[in-house]
């Protein structure tokens, strides 16, 4: 093995084991066997291909420990292909790192045989839209159509999810024009992006309309987008609706066929019910009802839940269930809000358990 290999894989080695790795020889040796490549292991001493370390790239780049990738593609026996560098410069894009992420991209026009392609353009305009330097990305989608590289769904979905999470939609839909013209598809994703960015802005009602467009064009919806719009219908206090569709949600997530609806809501889509109907006055019995059908699906209440259920059933008068929940929360080691604490004191020292709301107070 040449010197730079022990290099390389000693700089490797204890970069992993410094990271509390249990094995971290073992560990290199997994990474390089599920590559599913042919490997020379003698003695402990592998000698891996330019795959091999392209996967171990990607592994301390996921650590955050890029700097670690790119010492691995500078002591790189072999010649790194146009994947290592897509690698590192994901790495790069993915800390906000982008003037790192762009002298590698440069070093890709200068010294790599292959040119950037549509993942190298596509990463670094994500990068940049996760920073909101959208004028930076749209010269970077400009300079990758001039050089004949033709962007994809992916690309212009970097862009439009972007936008979205800024709230501005119709933006969002000028680039889904682009795209169409210049001969790309949209696919659900585009969409879902959208209907979050109508969520994000307060235009409930279009984001149920688009909601309903969606679910008419037969378009593959999944629990991500019923939670947006079970939000919204909390949001304009539709808890009717926003029940409805959670048991659609559960009642196709277990069918076989798992047709439109086929998906199961979690714990995100109850909490946003549970915690409305907890504010609703007379609401309080279907919250019961609703995390019986939780606990029966395997989802656990969470801290959030039982603060509202606690608040909920304080502000109506039931001691018996809010003392419940009160000891369950104890039991669980959640943190009870100063708020929701007030309000269950409140309740008790109205029923005349003033000693009772004092201990608890102590407690606390």
């Amino acid at each position: 093995m040449k010197p730079s290999q022990i290099s390389s894989f000693a700089t490797l080695y204890s970069t992993l084991q410094s990271n509390s790795l249990r094995n971290p020889k073992s560990s290199l040796i997994s990474l390089l066997v599920k590559s599913s490549r042919r490997m020379e292991i003698e003695e402990g001493v592998v000698q891996p291909d330019v795959s091999s370390y392209t996967i171990l790239m990607r592994v301390l780049c996921k650590k955050g420990m890029v700097e670690s990738a790119r010492k691995v593609l500078d002591e790189m026996p072999c010649e790194p292909n146009l994947i290592a560098y897509n690698t590192l410069i994901n790495g790069y894009c993915k800390k906000g790192d982008l003037e790192s992420a762009n002298l590698v991209f440069d070093k890709i026009l200068t010294e790599v045989d292959s040119l950037p392609d549509v993942v190298t353009y596509t990463t670094l305009i994500d990068g940049y839209c996760r920073k909101g330097e959208f004028v930076e990305a749209k010269r970077c989608l400009n300079m990758m159509m001039k050089a004949g590289c033709s962007p994809n769904v992916v690309t212009y979905n970097a862009i439009i999810y972007a936008l979205c999470l800024k709230g501005e939609v119709d933006e969002a839909k000028k680039m889904i024009t682009e795209m169409t013209l210049n001969g790309v598809k949209d696919n659900t994703a585009t969409h879902l992006n959208i209907l979050k960015g109508l969520a994000v802005a307060g235009r409930s009602l279009e984001a149920l309309e688009y909601f309903k467009w969606m679910a008419g064009c037969n378009m593959n919806l999944d629990a991500k987008a019923y939670i947006v719009v079970v939000k919204e219908y909390c949001k304009l206090r539709k808890i009717d609706e926003a029940i409805f569709l959670l048991k659609g949600m559960c009642e196709r997530g277990f069918s076989h066929n798992m047709p439109q609806m086929g998906c199961m809501p979690n714990s995100v889509s109850y909490r946003t019910v549970i915690c409305s109907l907890c504010g609703t006055e007379g609401r309080m019995r279907e919250v019961g009802y609703l995390v019986d059908d939780m606990l029966r699906y395997g989802i656990p209440v969470d801290a959030t839940m039982y603060g509202c259920m606690l608040e909920g059933y304080s502000k109506t008068g039931n001691e018996d269930v809010a003392m419940q929940v009160f000891n369950e929360m104890i039991g669980k080691s959640y943190i009870i809000s100063s708020e929701s604490f007030s309000v269950f004191v409140k309740m008790l020292c109205a029923k005349g358990m003033i000693e009772k709301a004092e201990l608890f107070r102590g407690h606390l």
